[in-house]
């Protein structure tokens, strides 16, 4: 995401600067030196320059450079400051008893719009008569569509931010809305909203409880559970609701698939000759950054060791759509393996996520394909898909506690499967909170996956393929 988002924010300040620069002359040095200091202004981001400034330090010391920068955040991300914004929060909630429209705006990319969806059930909830929208990346559209909890699905967020910015301001001027949950960090407060025409409650203070959880606190941290009970909290201060109280297991990730999507990948299993078989593991090789994405060797060593076993009967190699021909680059890297069988490009997301389903196994980094596995699965009919796909994932720079899912430790969300799920984090001294903002990250050398070992995460799925064949 980091790289698609970093210059379309680029462009979006040069485009808003024609309408904030005054008419001075176009040759003028004072004219010159305003525009720079504006786009300078415009583009400035604390939490990006933060963790830009981190990579540095932790590049010289990453021991040091970890302690130094989890201070300085402690510090700006306390519990009083956390309250604060709370507060200021409630104040906006309070002002509308019962709404009749509530907006909430996901993150731009598709693991966000699912887990987000924990607040849409947090506002359903609290207010059963309120109709809830819910903008979300286009490409997620399908997968959250059916959800039962939501009346308007908006296909309108994208990389490209000002093109975002604009489809939600034009939204917000066609429908009318008591107020905006917006939980996306790059639209600003007052870009897509006037505070006096529609009071919006943005992302700071969740934020700001994530991050003061993940220093402070070894309970749960998962976003889709930090986002439900934060928001349950809020709408139920201001109204007596069953929202007040953090169900257990109410804000695991669900997803719901088309009828269409699901008969395409059991068509695509049975045209590989693979429908009903066991021992099929599902491994995705791409990631949306360098320092979440699986180290090339890594994946190698994973592969050749499934490649050998008698339990995996077949391999689906994911095509990358960020690291172009990476499925092409390992094949050829690894001995003979008459396994492997490649994932089209051209598979949509929701065909992906029913194939998923049908496998056994799913092996990934942390990215938006982990948060589809982990999801609990529904036909468009609200029934329940297979849902025993276990899922071993390997963490990079992200927090596993915001987002990994662990079956075998109570610090991280259990996935919404009967099968298990395990996480493998690795030893990096240099990882620290602002690992989590990638996009900004510019680390000389990447440490991100000191540590691990890809033959024993192979033992592993080994292992659990062999207990449930012989089990049976």
């Amino acid at each position: 995401m980091g790289k698609f988002a970093s210059g379309n924010c680029d462009k979006m300040y040069k485009i808003e600067l024609r309408y904030h620069i005054p008419n001075k002359r176009k040759l003028s040095l004072l004219h010159s030196l305003y525009d720079k200091i504006a786009v300078r202004t415009k583009s400035f981001y604390l939490p990006d320059i933060f963790a830009m400034v981190s990579s540095v330090i932790t590049d010289i010391m990453p021991r040091i450079g970890k302690y130094v920068t989890n201070s300085i955040v402690a510090l700006a991300t306390n519990i009083l400051v956390a309250k604060l914004l709370q507060k200021k929060d409630f104040k906006i909630v309070e002002k509308v008893e019962n709404p009749k429209k509530i907006l909430i705006i996901s993150d731009l990319n598709i693991g966000d719009a699912i887990n987000l969806q924990s607040v849409v059930l947090a506002a359903k909830r609290a207010f059963p008569q309120s109709k809830i929208d819910y903008a979300v990346n286009a490409k997620a559209y399908n997968l959250v569509f059916n959800n039962p909890y939501i009346d308007g699905v908006f296909n309108i967020l994208s990389y490209d931010i000002y093109k975002s910015r604009r489809a939600v301001i034009s939204l917000l001027h066609l429908k009318e809305y008591d107020y905006v949950v917006n939980l996306c960090p790059f639209f600003k407060k007052d870009s897509i909203v006037d505070d006096k025409q529609l009071p919006l409650i943005d992302y700071k203070a969740l934020s700001a409880s994530i991050i003061y959880n993940e220093l402070w606190d070894n309970n749960l941290n998962h976003i889709s559970y930090q986002a439900y009970s934060y928001f349950s909290s809020l709408f139920s201060k201001s109204k007596k609701s069953s929202g007040s109280e953090t169900e257990n297991g109410a804000f695991i990730p669900s997803i719901w698939l088309s009828d269409k999507a699901i008969h395409k990948a059991k068509h695509f299993l049975r045209e590989n000759a693979l429908i009903n078989n066991e021992g099929i593991v599902l491994f995705n090789p791409d990631a949306t950054s360098i320092y979440s994405q699986i180290p090339f060797e890594i994946q190698l060593d994973i592969l050749k060791k499934l490649c050998e076993s008698d339990f995996v009967q077949a391999i689906l190699l994911t095509s990358g759509h960020t690291y172009i021909c990476i499925e092409d680059k390992l094949i050829k890297s690894l001995p003979s393996c008459g396994k492997i069988t490649v994932v089209p490009k051209d598979m949509s997301i929701d065909v992906y996520a029913a194939l998923i389903d049908l496998c056994d196994v799913f092996v990934t980094s942390d990215t938006g394909t982990m948060h589809i596995a982990a999801a609990k699965k529904f036909n468009e009919s609200g029934s329940e898909l297979r849902n025993k796909t276990a899922i071993f994932s390997v963490f990079g720079a992200t927090s596993a506690r915001m987002y990994g899912y662990d079956s075998y430790n109570r610090h991280f969300l259990k996935p919404g499967q009967d099968g298990p799920s395990k996480l493998y984090i690795s030893n990096a001294a240099c990882r620290n909170v602002t690992c989590v903002n990638k996009k900004a990250k510019r680390c000389k050398k990447i440490r991100c996956f000191e540590g691990i070992n890809g033959f024993e995460i192979a033992k592993d799925i080994i292992s659990y393929l062999s207990k449930e064949q012989i089990g049976q």
